[in-house]
């Protein structure tokens, strides 16, 4: 196996290391909590430092993803905060109104109920966010919103998704050279530009490079299904399979459309970092909604009826 291989396969196993987090500290100690600091902080941020340092010993981190990354996005930024902000208030306004509609005394006859995921959440610990003094739910939210989304971003659609190149390789595996002096790590075919270390490339190839590693649409769907994956243990102890298993399918679906998303220079890692942060507010309102019985989504309970939606 080369190395390049090798690291490849490393990083598929760590893309699966979320699912193994969250069934030891979801399914064995009931803290959804725990299990989300945990995968934040040890697989999705000191893993990938860890794999970096293996497999590229001579490159440092800061010069070498986090450079690169940043290279890729300042250059279009003044494209992509409109369509980022726009992407989260437009996913948090539509998000929360579809779990109104999906609440009880709404359409109670599609069988959901978000006030029946209270149950669920005091099972596994997320109790903390929705059972306690106003200023630790306004911490636990804005974690869950703001910081949530640029760690699995930058794991799911940025290091995950160049990692399992060489698995899933667009381009014949004879078309990969090295990049620099490492060994470990693919240089794709960018014209002039492939056999350059990145810190001395065109900003242009950086950023296609970074904007769209030439992964196969089948290594996409892997990388989307990863993603998808832990969510399934999430909602399977909340709600049951049933869900999970829509869950699984609704997520991995959306992980390809952020991918999708993050690869257009108009809209790139922001845009799909924000669209992300506005699902999660959408989670977090409706936990806290389902709790406290929010006037607000009570009001909208019994108004939707009346309009006949």
């Amino acid at each position: 196996m080369t190395a390049s291989l090798l690291s490849a396969s490393v990083a598929a196993v760590i893309g699966l290391f979320p699912v193994v987090v969250m069934m030891i500290a979801g399914v064995m100690q009931h803290d959804l909590i725990l299990a989300m600091l945990v995968f934040h902080w040890i697989v999705m941020f000191l893993l990938p430092v860890l794999h970096h340092r293996a497999f590229r010993p001579d490159e440092k981190v800061g010069q070498g993803y986090i450079a690169r990354l940043v290279a890729s996005e300042e250059g279009r930024f003044a494209q992509t905060w409109k369509w980022g902000l726009l992407s989260f208030v437009v996913t948090t306004v539509l998000g929360y109104c579809g779990a109104v509609v999906l609440s009880c005394g709404t359409f109670s006859w599609w069988g959901i109920c978000i006030s029946g995921i209270s149950d669920g959440v005091n099972r596994n610990g997320l109790s903390q966010i929705s059972n306690t003094e106003v200023a630790k739910i306004v911490i636990a939210g804005a974690y869950f919103t703001f910081v949530n989304p640029v760690l699995e971003e930058f794991f799911w659609r940025v290091w995950l998704t160049r990692e399992l190149v060489p698995l899933f390789p667009a381009q014949s595996a004879a078309s990969m050279v090295v990049a620099g002096s490492d060994p470990a790590v693919p240089a794709y075919d960018m014209g002039e530009a492939k056999e350059l270390p990145y810190n001395t490339m065109e900003p242009s190839k950086v950023q296609e490079d970074f904007m769209n590693p030439p992964l196969t649409e089948v290594g996409k769907l892997v990388a989307s299904a990863m993603y998808a994956a832990y969510h399934f243990v999430v909602v399977f102890l909340i709600l049951n399979v049933s869900y999970a298993g829509g869950a699984f399918l609704a997520l991995t679906g959306l992980g390809r459309v952020l991918l999708e998303i993050r690869r257009y220079p108009d809209y790139g890692l922001w845009t799909a970092t924000c669209m992300h942060s506005g699902v999660d507010a959408v989670i977090i309102l409706a936990i806290v909604s389902a709790r406290y019985k929010v006037a607000g989504m009570s009001f909208l309970q019994e108004v939707i009826p009346r309009v006949g939606l």
